[in-house]
């Protein structure tokens, strides 16, 4: 359950950041990212469960806020590969290590 408060946390700090360059740069006028805040943090402050609740937040406020879709998009993307890259890290460079490679290939095989 700690992981996916880590990651609820990621993506509430990533639309942050979006929101806080998109108006600091001219690109979303305030009050648009303010609407778009509160639906994030609405969201976001459901009962997350996991990562597929978490992927359908995510879908519903790109739903709800399509000038953000392309971000999110882009962002589910980048979030998806650095899930993967950890499990990497923390499942399949251990078992490499140990020499149990059919188990490792098994494990980047699943999805």
């Amino acid at each position: 359950m700690e992981e996916i408060r880590e990651q609820v946390e990621f993506v509430r700090g990533r639309v942050r950041g979006y929101l806080e360059d998109a108006v600091v740069g001219g690109a979303m006028e305030l009050n648009e990212a303010k609407e778009v805040a509160v639906a994030a943090n609405g969201l976001l402050n459901r009962e997350i469960t996991g990562e597929q609740v978490l992927l359908s937040a995510v879908g519903e406020l790109k739903r709800l806020h399509p000038g953000v879709a392309k971000f999110l998009d882009a962002f589910v993307l980048d979030w998806k590969w650095e899930m993967k890259r950890r499990e990497v890290e923390e499942k399949v460079l251990p078992l490499v290590l140990r020499g149990d490679l059919d188990e490792a290939l098994a494990l980047l095989r699943q999805d």
